[in-house]
């Protein structure tokens, strides 16, 4: 198994195949090692972030965009009466674009600090 199969801890190869200067075709003989790695980002390699963007239809590359990623970030310091989702997708306009805010089991935000996904530029 490659080096990236390692990283990723795929049960099955994934071919890699390079397209242009910094973008390469990730090939998954599984689709469950596939899906394990697009939920599982975001991904760096050599101290370097690998952006994943998942095809849709005919997968042309020329059009795809790579230029954002999403990442979890935590915000500490949040006031216990503010630790919501509301607040979390508040904070949009200060962190970035919200995607996602960690509501818990429960859906309340608890413990010591505020956790959102949000899309960056890269």
């Amino acid at each position: 198994m490659g080096l990236i199969g390692r990283i990723w801890k795929v049960k099955e190869e994934v071919d890699i195949e390079f397209v242009q200067s910094n973008v390469y075709t990730f090939h998954f003989k599984s689709v469950d090692d596939r899906i394990h790695v697009l939920a599982r980002w975001p991904w760096t390699f050599d101290v370097d972030l690998i952006v994943l963007v998942e095809p849709s239809g005919k997968g042309d590359i020329e059009n795809m965009n790579f230029s954002r990623n999403e990442c979890w970030v935590q915000i500490h310091l949040v006031p216990l009466l503010s630790m919501t989702t509301e607040i979390g997708w508040f904070l949009e306009n200060l962190v970035g674009d919200v995607s996602d805010v960690d509501a818990g089991i429960n859906g309340d935000c608890s413990g010591i600090f505020l956790r959102v996904c949000v899309k960056i530029d890269v």
